[in-house]
């Protein structure tokens, strides 16, 4: 029955796109210590997410360092209001 229905051997989309981010971070485990590696390993997560998303980093970055520096006080978000689908649904609205 299970040869009716294959199942592809390999991991999904999302898995083959994110598997250079996590060698990346792999690699970079312990870039000048272990908090400069925890420090490597969520920018490059957060890279991933924003190319999955088809998200500009940059410009997502720069609208997350105005919101959560010196203006965090005007916009006051949450964190799951700052992700990278948030940054999107946001342009998706103007």
């Amino acid at each position: 029955m299970c040869l009716d229905h294959p199942v592809p051997l390999d991991n999904s989309g999302s898995e083959r796109q994110f598997q250079p981010i996590a060698k990346l971070r792999h690699n970079g485990l312990f870039a000048g210590g272990p908090e400069g590696g925890h420090r490597s390993a969520v920018l490059l997560g957060i890279v991933g997410t924003c190319q999955r998303l088809e998200v500009d980093v940059r410009a997502y970055l720069t609208w997350v360092f105005v919101r959560r520096g010196t203006h965090s006080k005007k916009y006051a978000l949450t964190a799951a209001e700052l992700t990278p689908k948030a940054y999107k649904r946001s342009l998706d609205t103007r």
